[in-house]
């Protein structure tokens, strides 16, 4: 705060979890006391939210302005069977009520949304994410990824669902044979989002300026992405365009050997030996 920092976001992937209430109540005391004025964001379990309602009203009341909470999904059926709800009762119908606790404390929400789970087709994804704008602001939506190590991972090997090895992976693969509709409709849902009337209405009249703020943010950096095109990434797109039938394997170990070569390595750090 001395040298002039006046935003910082905590990085705690279970802030104010329900058994940590009375340290963070300690927190928010010394924090209060300090007289340290911040604006914040951090993430919040959905079902801390629902039992500790009051911790999100003192966090605002400190300068919380932005939180991530993890809803996954936003169907029941997929967080059940990928063990992503919670032991004590809450599920996906609380959703739309914790939201609601965010915004009457001025707090914007970032919402994980995971897609393209095994089983799942379009018309779920669809489904799903058509309902976003009910539980935040902003979907951070992702597709999923089965990584090694993980419960899913060694589902989906038993099932025989890997497209390819995950110990590297690309967002334009899909992970998982029979997401390729999947992975299409992910790679066009960011900029249909951005472009849609309802959003763009908020963009130009919303009276949170925090949300205005990061929308714009979202824009300037998805437009900076086409405006930073090189050789590399331009000859990867259209690789990934001509080779479009090839397995995903194939298509993965071609940028492997292309960007984790000893040559393309030292070309990197050249600039900074």
């Amino acid at each position: 705060y001395r040298r002039g920092v006046r935003q910082v976001f905590i990085i705690d992937d279970s802030f104010a979890a329900i058994e940590d209430r009375d340290r963070v109540k300690e927190i928010f005391r010394l924090w209060r006391r300090s007289g340290i004025d911040m604006e914040w964001g951090t993430s919040f379990r959905v079902d801390s939210v629902v039992a500790n309602s009051d911790l999100v009203e003192e966090a605002a009341s400190l300068g919380m302005r932005f939180s991530l909470v993890g809803y996954e999904s936003l169907s029941q059926r997929w967080v059940d069977e990928y063990g992503k709800g919670y032991a004590n009762g809450v599920g996906v119908e609380d959703y739309p009520e914790v939201y609601d606790v965010f915004r009457r404390n001025g707090v914007l929400v970032g919402g994980f949304l995971v897609i393209g789970y095994p089983g799942q087709v379009l018309a779920d994804v669809k489904e799903s994410l058509a309902r976003f704008r009910t539980v935040c602001d902003v979907p951070i939506v992702t597709v999923y990824k089965p990584l090694k190590g993980t419960a899913g991972y060694r589902k989906c090997v038993r099932q025989g669902l890997l497209t390819k090895d995950m110990f590297y992976h690309d967002s334009q693969l899909p992970p998982l044979k029979g997401a390729e509709s999947i992975l299409s409709f992910y790679n066009r849902f960011f900029p249909r989002m951005q472009l849609h009337p309802a959003n763009l209405f908020s963009l130009l009249y919303s009276t949170h300026a925090g949300y205005t703020a990061m929308q714009r943010a979202a824009s300037r950096w998805f437009l900076k992405g086409l405006l930073n095109g090189n050789r590399h990434n331009m000859y990867d797109f259209l690789a990934f365009l001509r080779h479009r039938d090839e397995p995903p394997q194939k298509q993965m170990d071609r940028l492997t050997d292309r960007y984790l070569n000893d040559d393309f390595v030292r070309q990197l750090a050249a600039p900074f030996l």
